[in-house]
């Protein structure tokens, strides 16, 4: 079966695509950005936590470079990476500031570890955040930085 990375599992949808993962016997390394949460992940799925099937990494912060270095660390290959980590606020001033830089940012790192650690990876699968859904704060997305993802 295959290992998958499934960045922000504590999240909405990433505790959903945890769980359907697991269900299913896939391997999973998630990431959370504390040990509280790492705690409630494992309290939530304690019959795959026991086991080699899932393992938790705390990454405080994942804009910052090498960030996901450690979900690289491990005996078996990763195949796929599911990145659903992005920050979340109820209460927002400045969207490109605390959205958006953090979103690209966060996935440019992910990005990077992968082809820097993971040449076993096959799929890269991105679920982008809510706030990119509307166009005016889409167009404001650097194109250098579209590009450089691609590549």
């Amino acid at each position: 079966m295959a290992r998958v990375l499934l960045t922000g599992g504590n999240g909405f949808l990433g505790s959903h695509v945890l769980g359907l993962l697991l269900d299913r016997g896939y391997s999973v390394v998630t990431t959370v950005r504390s040990l509280e949460k790492a705690e409630q992940i494992r309290e939530c799925h304690h019959l795959h936590a026991s086991t080699t099937q899932l393992r938790v990494i705390i990454v405080p912060d994942f804009t910052s470079a090498g960030a996901f270095d450690e979900c690289f660390k491990s005996d078996a290959p990763l195949d796929v990476v599911i990145h659903t980590a992005s920050p979340f606020r109820y209460s927002i001033t400045d969207i490109q500031r605390e959205l958006l830089n953090p979103a690209i940012g966060g996935t440019v790192a992910l990005l990077e570890a992968v082809r820097k650690s993971a040449p076993s990876v096959k799929k890269v699968v991105r679920f982008p955040h809510r706030s990119e859904m509307k166009q005016t704060y889409l167009a404001s997305v650097p194109e250098v930085v579209l590009t450089n993802c691609r590549s």
